[in-house]
């Protein structure tokens, strides 16, 4: 299933001003791909896992989240985590005018609608 989603991510991430895209499984493994030199796959996959130990502890505090935003300096950090644990996760810059919104809102409503 996760090459599957694997695949999934490859052919859609690459959307106007996604700079890098991972899916975290609920196993902990992760796919992903970087399309700017600032975000190297290896530093993504160690953020990815950061996601999903942080998105565990946020429930375990009682503060369960579906969709979680940072606002960083250069980028954006979107991230949708589905009801079987699984969670996509996208940087993109932080420029409105360098990205299409509405493609990237289509990729989280198609993830949040498979099960892998």
């Amino acid at each position: 299933m996760n090459d599957d989603q694997g695949n999934w991510l490859y052919a859609n991430a690459r959307q106007k001003g996604v700079l890098a895209a991972g899916i975290i499984f609920p196993d902990k493994t992760v796919t992903g791909q970087s399309f700017a030199h600032s975000f190297p796959l290896m530093s993504l996959e160690n953020v990815w896992r950061f996601l999903m130990e942080t998105s565990q502890h946020l429930s375990s505090q009682r503060l369960p989240a579906t969709r979680i935003n940072w606002l960083f300096e250069k980028a954006l950090l979107q991230v949708c985590q589905r009801s079987d644990g699984a969670m996509l996760a996208l940087i993109t810059s932080r420029n409105p005018a360098g990205v299409d919104a509405i493609a990237i809102g289509h990729l989280f409503e198609e993830f949040e609608l498979s099960r892998g």
